[in-house]
């Protein structure tokens, strides 16, 4: 028993040593964390993908490429029907956001009959707004244009559980 702890100690012991290597790469540079770091090859976007919430509406924030972002909102109305938009465009940075004006969205129309199976309605194909990413607070805000209830709505990020 004694050999075996000792073998595995060992193990361990190799495997601690074999996991530090490079740790201290002397090229390595770490910005601070409100530094700004230009040209990261990074579609700035990426800051902001995943789930977002506003009441029963949901946004989906996606990247595209190196300088787009993709938009889906879906918002139920009842436990049978829902709107869903989706909106793609390029984005323009400013010191405090992201600011993505789009054309050519759609908006749409799905539902559930009692059997579980879905109709979709496709209601318009030139749906065009602005899509805010603030960088402060990580919030988005929606505006579409000619829809009175969709004026200002601030999404708050979901996280991962």
């Amino acid at each position: 028993m004694k050999k075996l702890f000792c073998i595995v100690l060992a193990f361990m012991f190799a495997a601690l040593c074999f996991s530090a290597c490079g740790k201290n790469n002397p090229e390595t540079t770490t910005a601070a964390p409100d530094a700004v770091v230009e040209e990261d090859g990074q579609n700035p976007i990426m800051n902001f993908i995943g789930n977002y919430q506003s009441d029963r509406r949901t946004m989906l924030v996606e990247a595209v490429g190196m300088d787009k972002a993709r938009v889906s909102v879906h918002w139920g109305s009842s436990a049978w029907e829902a709107a869903e938009w989706e909106m793609e465009g390029i984005f323009e940075e400013t010191d405090d956001a992201l600011v993505m004006n789009y054309t050519g969205g759609t908006y749409a129309v799905v539902t559930t009959d009692e059997a579980g199976n879905e109709t979709r309605s496709d209601e318009k194909a030139d749906c065009a707004g602005t899509v805010l990413f603030k960088k402060a607070d990580n919030t988005v805000v929606w505006t579409a244009e000619g829809e009175e209830n969709i004026k200002d709505l601030v999404f708050e990020y979901v996280p991962v559980a």
